[in-house]
């Protein structure tokens, strides 16, 4: 990612950084300059490690000595005319004669570079080295200032340096494997480009009742991998490799619209363009209400569009932006879309300085704004009432909303006597510009008695009010299940307190082309609660063509589930498309706050057969290596 061009006189040669060492005393007068060297270098993105010029002292597996670090292929040591630098040292005494020309420079001209090549290490790995050294730290901190400056600029350096050594001419071409999130690349011994596919471990619920106490891994089954070998001209910023794996990993889709008399949109229609100098990341409503739980319902024209993007180059770019709307005012804001600063504009078009790596924001106000017609994702969970201990069935931290309003039973209960104990329930109002009432009900079991089941509350922007509440029971051992429900902007959300436990039993098997649970409540309470599919992304086919790893289709993804005391239900969730793939489904039971498991398997066509399983066919078919071609 940076190319150095180094000059001796009328020799010249050039190198490619690139994992970097930076080498230095562990001393006050070089802190500056490594500093800036390893800032420098770090946002061209080069990855950088510094080492002291000899052992150090470390902790578990860090590398004692920078000799022993395989990953490194360039180096640049640091150096002072009176400070004592054992590795620097070593190089000017190998460097011979041009160890001596270095000197000399820099006692004239007060700082200088050599270039030399070291396989002196651990891996008798030869590294390209830079020897910055200098009279003075200040001198010192000139010199990586300088270096600091050009990389600002782009990601070639071009130095004045002795030549202790030829570097030849830097290769101006890159090859980048392509994916679309596997767990990691490397780069072997002979320039050789690895892509590790995926690692095994047992699934975390194995040590409760995941797959009936049998091991899980999930990574048995039927994988589908997404690659691209890109060969490209100079770096990857010249190549737009980001942009390959973008278009890659985000592929354009398209969607076919209902048949409507009066279509909303022309043939062709763009709404942003950029001149290619920044990544455009977001494109939506301006503005976060539901971070601070304010009750916004203002239209676009009055929450603006917000624009998100960043610098993907390492360099200060000038970015200009068209749209395909008009707006009548413009401000760069921070990632919240809070603190606006204006921005000047012509027309339709913003031009703007843009820092290196730099994430801008900017909120446009259109001048004529319809507001959405169109439901663009869930307004709530698929399930109601929807248990609002989400968490406890991990589903999240909070449901759909965010519990704006909560209302939740006390987990701390005061016994009064054998049947009689007391507790609280509590109503917050999380908004913090909106008012709240309603009437939270108590749904007691069956012979159960309350002081009152229904707490009507009527609640200011963040506050909240407690009621006291005394329950019954009819007898010393008595079990059952209190239910509180309440409503807020169109859902229903529960939260219970349990006497006892209350679970459910459920069985899990594949019919031909279904996965079918049969779900018991063996106890005397109803149950109420969600049924979800956990199966790999393969089988995730029901996401409107936007899967490209899908090969076969598991519907639905959840169901609700309610039974009476004693009822027993089947829940069939339908399985369609690739009759070979190999998956595993698991089914998640999720009722009054804890999970339940059962995992069935479905194993396709093999593709190998262990070496006595194949000889036991050969065997079948009389000894004859007819066999061999026969089986596929």
């Amino acid at each position: 990612t940076v190319t150095v061009s180094l000059t001796d006189g009328r020799e010249t040669g050039s190198l490619n950084v690139g994992m970097l060492q930076i080498i230095r005393p562990d001393a006050k007068p070089f802190a500056g300059a490594a500093e800036t060297l390893l800032v420098a270098f770090t946002k061209k993105a080069v990855p950088v490690t510094v080492f002291p010029d000899g052992k150090q002292s470390c902790m578990g597996s860090q590398i004692i000595h920078f000799n022993e670090d395989l990953t490194a292929s360039t180096r640049i040591v640091l150096a002072l005319a009176d400070e004592k630098n054992e590795y620097a040292e070593k190089l000017l005494a190998s460097a011979g004669r041009k160890g001596k020309d270095l000197e000399r420079k820099v006692k004239r001209d007060g700082k200088a570079a050599l270039y030399i090549r070291d396989d002196d290490n651990l891996w008798r790995k030869p590294i390209d080295v830079l020897l910055l050294s200098a009279r003075t730290p200040e001198l010192l901190e000139e010199l990586a200032g300088e270096i600091a400056a050009s990389l600002a600029k782009g990601r070639k350096l071009a130095l004045e340096a002795v030549l202790a050594g030829h570097p030849g001419e830097a290769d101006d071409y890159g090859v980048a494997l392509l994916n679309t999130g596997n767990i990691a690349c490397s780069v072997e011994k002979g320039g050789i480009l690895n892509l590790m596919l995926f690692h095994t471990a047992e699934f975390y619920g194995n040590i409760g009742n995941t797959n009936d106490g049998k091991p899980l891994i999930p990574e048995q089954k039927s994988h589908v991998f997404t690659y691209s070998l890109y060969p490209h001209e100079g770096s990857y910023r010249e190549a737009e490799v980001y942009r390959r794996a973008l278009e890659l990993n985000d592929p354009v889709f398209a969607v076919e619209p209902a048949e409507s008399r009066e279509p909303c949109l022309p043939e062709r229609k763009s709404f942003l363009k950029t001149d290619g100098s920044v990544i455009v990341t977001a494109f939506k409503a301006g503005g976060y209400p539901m971070a601070s739980m304010r009750d916004e319902t203002r239209p676009i024209s009055e929450r603006g569009i917000a624009l998100r993007f960043f610098e993907p180059h390492g360099v200060d770019a000038k970015a200009a932006l068209e749209t395909g709307f008009d707006f009548s005012a413009a401000y760069s804001t921070d990632l919240l879309e809070e603190q606006p600063e204006p921005v000047s504009f012509r027309g339709r078009k913003i031009s703007l300085p843009v820092p290196a790596h730099s994430i801008e924001t900017l909120v446009l106000y259109p001048t004529q704004a319809e507001e959405p017609k169109a439901v663009i994702g869930a307004e709530k969970e698929p399930v109601e009432p929807t248990y609002i201990r989400s968490w406890e069935h991990d589903l999240g931290s909070m449901p759909i909303g965010y519990l704006a309003v909560a209302a939740v039973i006390s987990r701390k209960p005061q016994k009064v006597s054998d049947t009689v104990f007391t507790t609280e329930v509590s109503v917050a109002n999380n908004r913090t510009d909106a008012s709240v009432s309603a009437i939270a009900k108590l749904t007691l079991p069956e012979g159960w008695k309350a002081d009152k089941t229904e707490f009507a509350y009527d609640l200011a922007p963040n506050s909240h009010v407690v009621f006291p509440l005394t329950v019954e029971k009819p007898a010393a051992n008595a079990k059952g299940i209190l239910r509180l429900t309440y409503e807020d902007r169109g859902q229903v959300f529960e939260d219970i307190f349990e006497v006892g436990y209350f679970n459910p039993a459920m069985q899990l098997w594949l019919e031909e082309n279904t996965v079918v649970a049969l779900v018991e409540n063996p106890t005397g309470e109803h149950l109420h609660g969600e049924l979800a599919i956990a199966s790999p992304i393969e089988t995730w086919g029901d996401l409107g063509g936007r899967n490209p790893f899908a090969r076969l289709s598991i519907s639905p993804r959840t169901m609700e589930v309610d039974l009476a005391p004693g009822e027993r239900k089947e829940y069939r969730f339908a399985v369609s498309g690739d009759a070979d793939l190999s998956f595993w489904a698991t089914a998640k039971l999720m009722v009054n706050g804890r999970i339940h498991f059962k995992t069935v398997t479905k194993h396709g066509r093999p593709h190998c057969l262990w070496a006595h399983e194949f000889i036991h066919e050969i065997y079948r078919d009389g000894g004859s290596l007819a066999k061999l071609l026969k089986m596929n």
